[in-house]
Protein backbone atom coordinates (compact mmCIF):
# COMPACT_ATOMS: atom_id res chain seq x y z
CA UNK A 1 0.00 0.00 0.00
CA UNK A 2 3.02 2.62 0.84
CA UNK A 3 4.20 1.57 -2.88
CA UNK A 4 0.68 2.64 -4.19
CA UNK A 5 0.99 5.65 -2.13
CA UNK A 6 3.31 8.63 -1.02
CA UNK A 7 1.46 11.36 1.35
CA UNK A 8 4.10 13.69 0.08
CA UNK A 9 3.76 13.46 -3.10
CA UNK A 10 -0.30 14.09 -2.85
CA UNK A 11 0.31 17.07 -0.57
CA UNK A 12 2.15 18.67 -2.94
CA UNK A 13 -0.37 18.23 -5.42
CA UNK A 14 -3.02 19.80 -2.76
CA UNK A 15 -0.66 22.64 -1.92
CA UNK A 16 -0.35 23.14 -5.74
CA UNK A 17 -4.30 22.79 -6.39
CA UNK A 18 -5.15 25.01 -3.28
CA UNK A 19 -2.77 28.16 -4.76
CA UNK A 20 -4.65 27.57 -8.00
CA UNK A 21 -8.10 27.88 -5.79
CA UNK A 22 -7.01 31.21 -4.02
CA UNK A 23 -5.29 32.83 -7.24
CA UNK A 24 -9.03 31.84 -8.93
CA UNK A 25 -11.93 34.29 -7.44
CA UNK A 26 -14.11 32.84 -9.62
CA UNK A 27 -13.98 29.14 -8.28
CA UNK A 28 -13.50 31.00 -4.99
CA UNK A 29 -17.24 32.66 -5.42
CA UNK A 30 -18.73 29.09 -6.80
CA UNK A 31 -17.80 27.40 -4.09
CA UNK A 32 -18.30 29.54 -1.07
CA UNK A 33 -20.91 32.11 -2.34
CA UNK A 34 -23.66 30.27 -4.74
CA UNK A 35 -24.55 27.76 -2.81
CA UNK A 36 -25.54 30.27 0.36
CA UNK A 37 -27.17 32.59 -2.58
CA UNK A 38 -29.27 29.50 -3.75
CA UNK A 39 -30.68 28.38 -0.51
CA UNK A 40 -31.72 31.87 0.50
CA UNK A 41 -33.30 32.36 -2.55
CA UNK A 42 -35.09 28.77 -2.77
CA UNK A 43 -35.46 28.36 0.90
CA UNK A 44 -38.04 31.58 0.30
CA UNK A 45 -39.20 30.83 -3.32
CA UNK A 46 -40.52 27.26 -3.00
CA UNK A 47 -43.10 27.29 -0.27
CA UNK A 48 -45.83 24.77 -0.48
CA UNK A 49 -48.24 26.45 1.87
CA UNK A 50 -51.25 27.66 0.29
CA UNK A 51 -52.94 31.28 0.92
CA UNK A 52 -54.83 33.77 -0.37
CA UNK A 53 -56.51 31.12 -3.15
CA UNK A 54 -58.70 33.00 -5.27
CA UNK A 55 -62.58 32.01 -4.82
CA UNK A 56 -64.71 33.82 -7.19
CA UNK A 57 -68.41 33.87 -5.32
CA UNK A 58 -71.66 33.49 -7.26
CA UNK A 59 -74.56 34.55 -4.71
CA UNK A 60 -77.44 34.16 -6.17
CA UNK A 61 -79.43 34.09 -2.59
CA UNK A 62 -78.78 37.53 -1.57
CA UNK A 63 -79.77 36.67 2.02
CA UNK A 64 -78.19 37.58 5.20
CA UNK A 65 -76.85 34.06 5.64
CA UNK A 66 -75.33 33.79 2.57
CA UNK A 67 -73.62 36.99 3.39
CA UNK A 68 -72.42 35.78 7.01
CA UNK A 69 -70.70 32.41 5.01
CA UNK A 70 -68.90 34.82 2.72
CA UNK A 71 -67.96 36.85 5.76
CA UNK A 72 -66.59 33.42 7.65
CA UNK A 73 -64.30 32.32 4.34
CA UNK A 74 -63.13 36.09 4.18
CA UNK A 75 -61.90 36.30 7.36
CA UNK A 76 -59.15 33.40 7.33
CA UNK A 77 -56.38 33.90 6.14
CA UNK A 78 -56.01 31.09 3.27
CA UNK A 79 -59.12 32.50 1.05
CA UNK A 80 -59.33 35.67 -0.72
CA UNK A 81 -62.78 36.24 -2.40
CA UNK A 82 -64.22 37.82 -5.23
CA UNK A 83 -67.77 38.48 -6.73
CA UNK A 84 -68.14 36.84 -10.18
CA UNK A 85 -69.36 39.27 -12.95
CA UNK A 86 -72.80 39.61 -13.82
CA UNK A 87 -73.55 37.54 -17.37
CA UNK A 88 -70.62 35.58 -16.69
CA UNK A 89 -70.02 31.67 -16.60
CA UNK A 90 -68.54 30.72 -13.43
CA UNK A 91 -66.66 27.78 -15.01
CA UNK A 92 -65.26 29.91 -17.81
CA UNK A 93 -62.97 31.31 -15.18
CA UNK A 94 -61.73 28.41 -14.37
CA UNK A 95 -61.06 27.33 -17.58
CA UNK A 96 -59.31 30.26 -18.33
CA UNK A 97 -56.92 30.03 -14.84
CA UNK A 98 -58.45 33.44 -13.58
CA UNK A 99 -59.47 31.44 -10.06
CA UNK A 100 -58.32 28.67 -8.07
CA UNK A 101 -61.93 27.99 -7.08
CA UNK A 102 -65.88 28.88 -7.80
CA UNK A 103 -68.44 28.97 -4.83
CA UNK A 104 -71.99 28.68 -5.71
CA UNK A 105 -74.75 29.85 -3.53
CA UNK A 106 -78.17 28.57 -4.70
CA UNK A 107 -81.15 30.68 -3.86
CA UNK A 108 -82.95 29.29 -1.05
CA UNK A 109 -79.75 28.88 0.75
CA UNK A 110 -80.93 31.91 4.22
CA UNK A 111 -84.59 29.95 4.02
CA UNK A 112 -82.98 26.44 4.68
CA UNK A 113 -80.10 27.49 7.35
CA UNK A 114 -83.21 29.71 8.79
CA UNK A 115 -85.44 26.70 9.24
CA UNK A 116 -82.30 24.72 10.22
CA UNK A 117 -82.22 22.06 7.25
CA UNK A 118 -79.67 21.42 5.14
CA UNK A 119 -77.82 24.08 3.27
CA UNK A 120 -76.26 23.07 0.62
CA UNK A 121 -73.19 25.20 -1.21
CA UNK A 122 -70.93 24.03 -4.46
CA UNK A 123 -67.82 24.54 -4.65
CA UNK A 124 -66.13 23.84 -7.99
CA UNK A 125 -61.67 23.67 -7.95
CA UNK A 126 -59.10 23.75 -10.15
CA UNK A 127 -57.92 19.95 -9.98
CA UNK A 128 -54.77 20.75 -12.50
CA UNK A 129 -52.68 20.77 -9.38
CA UNK A 130 -53.97 17.94 -7.13
CA UNK A 131 -52.00 18.68 -4.19
CA UNK A 132 -52.79 22.38 -4.28
CA UNK A 133 -56.62 21.17 -4.51
CA UNK A 134 -56.31 18.93 -1.68
CA UNK A 135 -55.07 21.66 0.64
CA UNK A 136 -57.96 23.73 -0.49
CA UNK A 137 -60.51 21.01 0.85
CA UNK A 138 -58.72 20.97 3.87
CA UNK A 139 -59.32 24.34 4.57
CA UNK A 140 -63.00 24.31 3.44
CA UNK A 141 -63.63 21.45 5.63
CA UNK A 142 -62.41 23.27 8.24
CA UNK A 143 -64.40 26.45 7.71
CA UNK A 144 -67.46 24.56 7.19
CA UNK A 145 -67.38 23.71 11.00
CA UNK A 146 -66.92 27.52 11.52
CA UNK A 147 -69.79 28.61 9.29
CA UNK A 148 -72.28 26.53 10.18
CA UNK A 149 -71.79 27.52 13.97
CA UNK A 150 -71.62 31.13 12.63
CA UNK A 151 -75.19 30.54 10.93
CA UNK A 152 -77.00 28.63 13.60
CA UNK A 153 -75.85 30.90 16.40
CA UNK A 154 -74.69 27.91 18.46
CA UNK A 155 -72.00 25.49 18.94
CA UNK A 156 -72.14 22.00 17.34
CA UNK A 157 -71.26 19.17 19.63
CA UNK A 158 -70.10 16.34 18.00
CA UNK A 159 -69.49 12.73 19.16
CA UNK A 160 -66.06 12.31 18.28
CA UNK A 161 -63.66 15.02 19.20
CA UNK A 162 -59.74 14.41 18.01
CA UNK A 163 -56.73 16.51 18.97
CA UNK A 164 -53.94 16.46 16.53
CA UNK A 165 -50.13 17.60 17.28
CA UNK A 166 -47.35 17.70 15.42
CA UNK A 167 -44.02 17.05 17.17
CA UNK A 168 -41.81 18.69 14.42
CA UNK A 169 -42.70 21.71 12.95
CA UNK A 170 -46.19 22.87 14.55
CA UNK A 171 -46.62 25.71 12.37
CA UNK A 172 -46.56 22.90 9.39
CA UNK A 173 -44.01 26.10 7.68
CA UNK A 174 -42.38 24.93 4.27
CA UNK A 175 -39.13 26.14 5.17
CA UNK A 176 -38.16 24.01 7.84
CA UNK A 177 -39.00 21.00 5.40
CA UNK A 178 -37.30 22.57 2.11
CA UNK A 179 -34.32 24.16 3.75
CA UNK A 180 -32.44 21.28 4.91
CA UNK A 181 -33.19 19.29 1.65
CA UNK A 182 -31.43 22.05 -0.35
CA UNK A 183 -28.43 21.50 1.72
CA UNK A 184 -28.15 18.45 0.63
CA UNK A 185 -28.57 19.03 -3.02
CA UNK A 186 -26.98 22.30 -3.17
CA UNK A 187 -23.74 20.25 -1.65
CA UNK A 188 -24.24 18.05 -4.27
CA UNK A 189 -24.61 20.49 -7.27
CA UNK A 190 -21.73 22.31 -6.01
CA UNK A 191 -19.17 19.35 -6.20
CA UNK A 192 -20.30 18.40 -10.24
CA UNK A 193 -19.06 21.88 -10.35
CA UNK A 194 -15.95 22.15 -9.01
CA UNK A 195 -14.89 19.11 -10.67
CA UNK A 196 -15.65 20.38 -13.78
CA UNK A 197 -14.24 23.39 -13.16
CA UNK A 198 -10.74 21.65 -12.00
CA UNK A 199 -10.90 18.82 -15.27
CA UNK A 200 -11.80 22.06 -17.48
CA UNK A 201 -8.69 24.15 -15.79
CA UNK A 202 -6.41 21.20 -16.35
CA UNK A 203 -7.00 20.99 -19.52
CA UNK A 204 -6.59 24.82 -20.84
CA UNK A 205 -3.55 24.87 -18.99
CA UNK A 206 -2.15 22.29 -20.86
CA UNK A 207 -0.98 19.79 -17.45
CA UNK A 208 -3.62 17.57 -17.98
CA UNK A 209 -1.38 15.29 -19.80
CA UNK A 210 1.79 16.00 -17.81
CA UNK A 211 -0.17 14.39 -14.67
CA UNK A 212 -1.40 11.29 -16.77
CA UNK A 213 2.59 10.78 -17.92
CA UNK A 214 4.42 11.73 -14.31
CA UNK A 215 5.30 9.00 -12.21
CA UNK A 216 2.56 10.04 -9.76
CA UNK A 217 -0.09 7.25 -8.55
CA UNK A 218 -3.95 7.88 -9.40
CA UNK A 219 -4.26 7.99 -5.86
CA UNK A 220 -1.97 10.66 -5.29
CA UNK A 221 -3.54 12.98 -7.70
CA UNK A 222 -7.38 12.01 -6.31
CA UNK A 223 -6.06 13.01 -2.94
CA UNK A 224 -4.48 16.20 -4.12
CA UNK A 225 -6.78 17.21 -5.87
CA UNK A 226 -9.53 17.03 -3.53
CA UNK A 227 -8.52 17.86 -0.52
CA UNK A 228 -8.21 21.81 -1.17
CA UNK A 229 -11.68 21.50 -2.54
CA UNK A 230 -12.81 19.61 0.36
CA UNK A 231 -11.90 22.24 2.40
CA UNK A 232 -13.83 24.37 0.48
CA UNK A 233 -17.35 22.34 0.46
CA UNK A 234 -16.83 22.11 4.13
CA UNK A 235 -16.36 25.84 4.65
CA UNK A 236 -19.49 26.48 2.43
CA UNK A 237 -21.53 23.69 4.61
CA UNK A 238 -20.37 26.21 7.78
CA UNK A 239 -22.30 29.51 6.21
CA UNK A 240 -24.98 27.39 4.57
CA UNK A 241 -25.60 26.27 8.05
CA UNK A 242 -25.32 29.33 9.93
CA UNK A 243 -27.64 31.13 7.11
CA UNK A 244 -30.10 28.00 7.75
CA UNK A 245 -29.97 28.77 11.15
Amino acid sequence: MISLFHLSRAWSIARKEFRHVVRDPFTLVWALGMPVIMVIFFGYAIDFNVREVKLVVADRDMTRASRELMQSMQGSEYFKLQTLPAGLDPQTLLFQEKAKGIMIIEPGFGKAAALGGDSKVQVLLDGADNSSAGTILSYLAGLQQAASQRLSGRALRQPLSLATRFLFNPELNSQWFVVPGLIAMVMGILSIILTALTVAREWEMGSMEMLLSTPVKPLEIIFGKLLPYLGLVTLAIIGIYLIAR
